[in-house]
């Protein structure tokens, strides 16, 4: 029964590693999509600079 409780807390304590592994995934993905956006618009804005130079 001892080994049973101890695999009973290693199954919720990876669990919780999996949940935390999803959290940081989803704010990781919003903080690089955020990234990415910021270089498109000053990519575009350069853009803009060169064709108004023409």
């Amino acid at each position: 029964m001892n080994d049973l409780a101890h695999l009973k807390k290693i199954e919720e304590a990876y669990k919780n590693f999996l949940a935390n592994v999803e959290i940081l995934t989803k704010k990781y993905k919003e903080e690089i999509n955020e990234i990415l956006e910021t270089i498109k618009e000053r990519k575009l804005k350069e853009i803009k600079k060169e064709i108004e130079k023409l």
